[in-house]
């Protein structure tokens, strides 16, 4: 019997034949997320956010990197004078010097 095996290392075993989930039909398709326009960017730095979001937004809009790089940096990546850290995809060593 082939199936899916759930459980860890101190409980028994249990094996399910089928996936609940295998069943579901999508609703429909996601729609993808769109880079906001210089305007719609404007109105953001206008409405004087926060300050995590606003720096948030501005690493990912001026540094040019993927949101997931950004998202996952912490505060060892800036030096206070240059951001260093190696990008997920490429693994490749990057360096941003500080604006």
């Amino acid at each position: 019997m082939s199936g899916f095996a759930l459980g860890h290392l101190r409980s028994p075993m249990v094996t399910v034949s089928c996936l609940p989930a295998s069943r579901m039909k999508r609703l429909d398709k996601a729609d993808p997320c769109k880079a906001w326009t210089d305007e719609e960017c404007g109105k953001f730095e206008a409405s004087n956010p926060p300050r995590a979001p606003l720096t948030a937004y501005m690493l990912g809009r001026y540094t040019g990197q993927r949101a997931g790089d950004v998202l996952s940096w912490t505060g060892s990546v800036f030096n206070g004078r240059e951001f260093r850290f190696r990008q997920r995809k490429t693994e490749r060593l990057e360096v941003a010097q500080k604006w």
